[in-house]
């Protein structure tokens, strides 16, 4: 069977899934004709509505060129079990069809049954939020039925609890998505489709076992599914083609677990390759703080457009499709390559690195590393994911052995591997950008001054472009209503790409109208002053290693799992920044974290947001959580020095202990040198908004500040001593009311409030349960008041008197 054929084949197999579900009378009728016409059974009904359907829709597919090779694919990857039919013995009889039955089953190795589901439910069931599933959280939650949009992964919209639709949504959104697939022009544009109206679709169908009918469990999207399948199958075809394994193997493969006689399971038919990048922080920061606006979003961005050029390079170059890539985000990526490919990927190796070097000398290094994956590895991929980490590990550690160590030493000028002026003009290209274009039109290593556009403005070619060509790709950014290349045009945070565009691409990019730190710094509210936020997932490493079940930990749910992780990062961010206009400067955001410049005050509430928004994309899950570095700064303060420390203090959050624990428990904010919980953080906000509101509003003095300031002295031992003895000292919070005794007789009340919300805290703290008899997370940091101070003074700094 024709390569691409076979691989639409496989990446379609399941399409009628979804057709199935929006039950359309016509479509019923048209699936049967398939059993009166002797070609299928009842059986797998899934197979006769995506049979029907790529073959009603066979023009939109006609970059195919085996188009019955595809609807056999569809329509003939399960046996049948009527003998009258002609599926009964088609799949045994056809090696291609037999290789995506392995690679379905392999990438279908998470599935568990579901009791809970009946199989009518098949047809209005959502599908199950894959955080709910991970260790420590209490009951499952769904997906609300949808396309993918940004505006869909509001977290009120993805945490619902009822696990099918109040009606057949399905209908529309099934007619919606033919309405699309009509303007398909090629396979990219096929894949990127897929994923946007199959990212909340369940991979699930009912099934029977013991004569009676039962759902699997909906927490893999059809369309990971789908993808998956066609990474796997892909490796099987070229290893078949390339005699690595025989048609015998793939015959007497036997679907289920520990079968002696299947020797695929003990065999390496693929490899999990990384790319892992080396270098990035100090590629970003180490540039000049005057005008350092100018030029650190494009520094940035041009690092992620790195990591997607050399992705397509190795793809390209391995000639795989994109559903290869599992995975590509926060500075490193996946791919699932087949076994005989393994060479070419020690030779692709050598080039990556001598690129790398040539334009960048040892400022940024791409580590690849690759292990091999055999058919028992598919259902805990887990372990591979791992395994490869420590792969791509070794190979930072003896970096630069791939192209000989003597050619690191060679002279080279100093400037080499810096281009300050092309990355400003880069940034301030990106502020228009609506799309990407990554296309391939020039021969890898072309000398410069050949391409329009490639140009910097003292005339010289540009790094970030130089970079790229080495590679093979001319990359642009296009302005809203340029022209694009539907091969190659991805749509920024936008998934309405057809038909002009091949796709699109999710990307914190919204930058500021004046994005020097100057303008950004007099948007702040009281002192003008910016602010640093790093923010990241904690242990993540051990959520995929030991988070799911053993037998949940396969390879669609890994993938699944670190796209999901990609959505929030790079897509939802977008949609909290738009809310604070010009105030934020987003440097990045990927993978699993995020650094932020901004106003500050605009920036400690966005942290607060995306905390309490990424616990719901979460579905609540205690064990998923996030801690952030937050630092504010002069704005003419060096950017180098505040990412590190910035860096410092998110680390110090991630490290900090409480009294009795025995390691860090994490999901802490550290802020103006202390750490805290995100509880006591909100107890630190709403406590400096009463005071910002007696100044701004109630006519006291700054002074009340310094005030309260000197009330809180001891207050640390007031709050040990709640947690030690379970006891109030009532005669500290007698100390703090005498220092409030000089405020207005009008802002008695609000006085009262300040009082009130004093001793609660302690009062609180003396709880150890909830009402709902949840065990709390108590207060460990004394210094809550103190910082609400700080924060308040630098919210009135010009507001009232004492400002000197």
């Amino acid at each position: 069977m024709e390569r691409q054929s076979f691989y639409v084949g496989s990446l379609l197999h399941d399409i009628g899934k979804f057709i199935e579900r929006a039950k359309s009378q016509e479509r019923i009728e048209k699936a049967k004709k398939w059993m009166d016409d002797g070609l299928a059974d009842a059986s797998y009904a899934h197979r006769r509505y995506g049979a029907d359907f790529v073959w009603e829709f066979r023009d939109q597919l006609n970059f195919v060129g085996d188009l019955p090779g595809v609807r056999n694919c569809v329509l003939y990857h399960h046996k049948g079990r009527d003998k009258d039919k002609r599926d009964y013995d088609y799949l045994n009889n056809n090696v291609y069809l037999k290789m995506i039955r392995l690679a379905d089953s392999w990438a279908s190795a998470e599935r568990q049954t579901d009791s809970t589901l009946k199989p009518q439910d098949y047809f209005k069931s959502k599908l199950v939020n894959i955080f709910s599933l991970i260790h420590g959280n209490k009951g499952v939650r769904y997906l609300d039925l949808n396309k993918l949009v940004l505006n869909h992964l509001i977290p009120d919209q993805i945490e619902t609890v009822n696990p099918v639709t109040a009606n057949n949504q399905y209908e529309d959104l099934v007619n919606e998505f033919i309405v699309e697939f009509k303007k398909v022009k090629n396979q990219v544009q096929l894949f990127y489709v897929l994923e946007k109206y199959l990212s909340f679709i369940p991979a699930q169908s009912p099934i029977e076992i013991n004569g009676k009918e039962i759902l699997y469990r909906s927490d893999i999207s059809l369309f990971d599914h789908l993808r998956v399948t066609a990474a796997i199958a892909l490796c099987l075809y070229d290893d078949f083609k390339e005699g690595q394994i025989t048609e015998n193997e793939i015959f007497s493969y036997k679907e289920g677990k520990n079968h002696p006689e299947n020797t695929l399971d003990k065999k390496s038919i693929a490899l999990l390759v990384q790319v892992d990048f080396s270098g990035i922080q100090s590629f970003i920061f180490d540039i000049k703080s005057k005008g350092a606006a100018k030029s650190l979003k494009g520094r940035s961005f041009y690092l992620q457009l790195l990591s997607d050029v050399i992705a397509r390079y190795i793809l390209d170059e391995l000639e795989l499709p994109i559903s290869s890539l599992l995975y590509n985000g926060g500075g490193n990526f996946y791919i699932l390559a087949p076994k005989s490919k393994e060479v070419k990927l020690q030779e692709l190796r050598k080039k990556i690195t001598r690129v790398l070097y040539d334009c960048h000398r040892t400022n940024i290094y791409a580590a690849l590393g690759w292990v091999e994956v055999k058919g028992k590895d598919f259902e805990d991929f887990s372990g591979k994911w791992q395994e490869v980490s420590e792969a791509t590990s070794k190979m930072k550690s003896r970096r630069y052995s791939e192209i000989g160590y003597e050619r690191v030493f060679e002279p080279f000028e100093a400037s080499q591997g810096d281009d300050t002026e092309g990355f400003e003009g880069f940034t301030n290209k990106l502020k228009e950008a609506r799309f990407v274009t990554i296309s391939k039109p020039v021969p890898a290593g072309s000398k410069q001054g050949q391409y329009p556009n490639s140009q910097s403005g003292n005339g010289h070619e540009s790094l970030w472009q130089k970079t790229f060509r080495q590679f093979g790709y001319e990359v642009s950014l296009g302005k809203k209503g340029e022209k694009t290349d539907s091969h190659s045009g991805l749509l920024l945070n936008d998934t309405d790409f057809l038909p002009d565009h091949s796709g699109f691409k999710f990307s914190v990019v919204n930058l500021p109208e004046n994005s020097e730190f100057d303008s950004i710094t007099n948007l702040s509210n009281g002192d003008k002053k910016l602010a640093y936020l790093k923010m990241d997932v904690d242990n993540l490493g051990k959520i995929f290693k030991e988070g799911l079940e053993k037998n949940d930990r396969t390879i669609s749910r890994i993938a699944s799992l670190s796209r999901m992780l990609r959505l929030f990062f790079e897509g939802y961010l977008n949609k909290l920044i738009r809310k604070y206009a010009d105030k934020i400067y987003p440097v990045y955001s990927g993978g699993d974290d995020t650094f932020l410049i901004g106003a500050w005050d605009a920036v400690f509430d966005l942290a607060e947001e995306i905390n309490r928004d990424f616990k719901k994309f979460v579905a609540q899950n205690p064990k998923i959580t996030a801690s952030a570095g937050l630092n504010v700064f002069h704005p003419h303060f060096p950017v180098i020095r505040a990412s590190n420390i910035a860096e410092e203090a998110l680390d110090k959050g991630k490290s900090y202990r409480n009294e009795g624990e025995s390691e860090p428990s994490k999901n802490k904010v550290a802020i103006m040198g202390q750490v805290f919980n995100w509880k006591e953080f909100e107890y630190i906000k709403d406590f400096q908004g009463r005071l910002v509101e007696l100044i701004e509003n109630g006519g006291e003095s700054r002074a009340l500040l310094s005030k309260v300031y000197q009330s809180t002295i001891g207050f640390n031992k007031l709050v040990e001593g709640s947690n030690k003895t379970g006891r109030l000292n009532v005669q500290k919070v007698w100390r703090f009311n005498y220092y409030l005794r000089n405020m207005k007789t009008e802002n008695k009340e609000a006085k009262e409030n300040l009082i009130k919300t004093y001793s609660s805290i302690i009062l609180d703290n003396l709880m150890y349960y909830d009402k709902d008899g949840n065990k709390k997370e108590r207060i460990s940091n004394p210094m809550l008041i103190p910082v609400a101070t700080r924060w308040a003074e630098l919210k009135t700094k010009g507001k009232g008197d004492n400002d000197e």
